[in-house]
């Protein structure tokens, strides 16, 4: 007796070549064989396994003549002798045959059994068993073959049986990332083989394509799912479960968004109004859409749940890295024709039992990072700096797989001088989604509205002051880092760095102020230059009021200048023998 799993099968029970290849790598183990002639003996095979020769005592009726296709082997007599494979719970039996094959076929019974008592052992032994020795034995079977009274291997009888996994249904949840709300449904398409009856064979199988609809759910709960399901009358789904065939390759592809999304640009994927309205976004370049950011397979993103290339239903996703246009699964990809037809797809290998396919969305609005480096009091102009950056993973729901990253090269700029510019020398981070400027040279990718981006400055060290004329960053002076939300669909963020070779020497002398507009009002992010007698520069920038203020300044004369892009200011020179204050500037135009 050998046992095997279905992938070596050349065809189903008829023979032939199976029309879609199956990977039973998970049909493993052991499986309980009986021979009807051997009471209560019970062989134990693993896959893959087969057992040495059976002896069988058995009543034998004379051998045909030679010349009749059942002839044996130069022997006196045959028997009939019955094999039962017996159920193994989540395995399914799904072809038996015996070598050489003339030796079997002629009777062969699936989810029956054939009982070895001793009634059955002596009863039929050249015929079909009779019901009383018959039992029921769903996902097993018995195989009926010829054996020869023979004592040499190559009279053997072998019979072979051969498993697959039970038919296993898909499952396909959602979860609401960052800007999709609770509940907004999505649809899916999924393709595959399906599985027959329950229990019973089913190679070839039958390509299948299923729709799904599914709402998106909370990611502290798994988000919202749904069992991919046969049509119902006119409906697409609501039937039984679909039944596909474990071990052969799926498909599933997000192909619409229901319900509008606020901020997706009119006409994006997740936009469901052809009319622009008020819940539209700006639109932008790449443009702002509901993205996949992730897609697990049971909980998984290992590349061993998605074979590359792997091809489903004549659809072939590729390899990831090696081909933007075409990798599985594809996230998002590039403006090919090919990666926009094949996008937020992945093609994936039937489990027994339940796969769980798993998509993460979220809004999707590019905007981009500018880093300014400015020295200030004691650093040499053109001192350089090094940035590195690192963008939140959102409770790992970012990123996805290899072609959904968040790592930004790092950066490296040299302080400006102040006096020149009062944001020094800045830098466009090279963001690592598609560029907002894609035929430039170079292309800078960009950031994702939402994301918080943490900068890190390394480099010579000192006091540090780190301000945003954008937004609102958290500043961590003592690790020279910030923490910004990306803001401004289609535009910019900024962060200003001010270094100060060290702390100045405090001798209790203030010296304040306040910038203002021609109009009168305080002036934001203004930089206020203060410039020793030796020609050093201590820079800060303005309040959202206009207010400015160097602490700890030494007995010294001073000359204070103002910087901004939008006005001009005279410079004072200041004797700061005490402390002073209301050294204020109005700019013209």
């Amino acid at each position: 007796i050998c046992k095997y799993s279905a992938n070596l099968l050349g065809g189903g029970q008829t023979g032939g070549t199976p029309s879609v290849p199956i990977d039973d790598a998970t049909t493993e183990g052991f499986f309980d064989f009986t021979v009807h002639t051997n009471v209560g003996v019970v062989y134990t095979i693993p896959v893959g396994v087969c057992t040495g020769p059976i002896q069988v005592l058995v009543a034998a009726i004379p051998q045909d003549p030679p010349a009749t296709p059942w002839a044996g082997p130069g022997t006196t007599a045959f028997a009939t002798v019955y094999v039962t494979e017996l159920a193994e719970a989540g395995f399914t039996l799904e072809a038996m045959n015996t070598s050489p094959a003339n030796r079997g076929g002629f009777d062969f019974g699936f989810n029956k059994g054939v009982s070895n008592n001793d009634a059955c052992a002596t009863l039929f032994p050249n015929f079909l068993p009779g019901q009383s020795c018959l039992f029921s034995n769903v996902g097993g079977g018995n195989q009926g073959g010829r054996v020869y009274e023979a004592s040499t291997p190559q009279d053997q009888t072998i019979f072979n049986f051969f498993n697959r996994n039970n038919p296993g249904i898909i499952k396909i949840c959602k979860i609401a990332g960052r800007g999709v709300p609770i509940g907004t449904r999505f649809q899916f398409v999924v393709e595959g083989r399906e599985a027959g009856a329950a229990g019973g064979p089913i190679l070839p199988g039958v390509d299948v394509e299923r729709t799904v609809e599914v709402p998106a759910g909370p990611a502290d709960q798994g988000g919202f799912c749904r069992i991919v399901t046969d049509p119902i009358g006119n409906l697409p789904e609501g039937g039984p479960a679909t039944r596909f065939i474990v071990g052969t390759l799926a498909f599933v592809r997000e192909a619409a968004v229901l319900d509008d999304v606020a901020g997706v640009q009119n006409g994006g994927f997740g936009d469901t109004n052809a009319a622009p309205d008020a819940n539209d976004g700006p639109t932008t370049v790449p443009p702002s859409e509901v993205r996949v950011s992730r897609i697990t397979i049971n909980g998984s993103t290992a590349a061993a749940n998605f074979p590359s290339p792997g091809t489903a239903n004549g659809i072939t996703l590729g390899n990831p890295g090696t081909n933007a246009g075409n990798t599985n699964p594809n996230l998002w990809s590039d403006q090919s024709a090919v990666a926009i037809a094949l996008r937020r797809s992945a093609i994936f290998r039937v489990n027994r039992s339940e796969t769980v396919v798993t998509y993460v969305n979220r809004l999707f609005r590019p905007t981009n990072l500018k880093i300014c480096k400015v020295a200030g009091l004691g650093v040499p102009v053109g001192t350089i700096f090094n940035f590195t950056f690192s963008i939140d993973n959102e409770n790992g729901l970012v990123p996805g797989q290899t072609n959904e990253p968040i790592d930004v090269a790092p950066v490296n700029i040299p302080a400006g001088d102040p006096a020149i510019s009062a944001q020094g020398n800045c830098v466009i981070v090279n963001g690592p989604y598609e560029s907002a400027e894609p035929n430039a040279i170079p292309a800078f990718g960009t950031f994702d509205v939402g994301s918080i981006v943490a900068v890190t400055e390394g480099g010579t060290g000192g006091t540090v002051t780190i301000t945003s004329p954008t937004g609102t960053p958290i500043v961590d002076p003592v690790n020279r880092r910030a923490f910004l939300t990306m803001v401004t669909p289609g535009g910019y963020n900024e962060l200003l760095f001010v270094n100060s070779a060290g702390a100045p020497v405090s001798t209790g002398f203030t010296l304040s102020g306040r910038v203002m507009a021609p109009d009168g009002g305080g002036l934001r992010n203004a930089q206020v230059i203060l410039t020793k007698a030796d020609g050093t520069k201590m820079t800060v920038p303005t309040s959202s009021m206009g207010y400015y203020s160097f602490d700890g300044l030494p007995n010294e004369t001073y000359t204070v200048g103002v910087s901004s892009r939008r006005y001009r200011f005279s410079a004072r020179s200041v004797d700061l023998s005490s402390s002073l204050a209301n050294i204020d500037f109005t700019g013209v135009e």
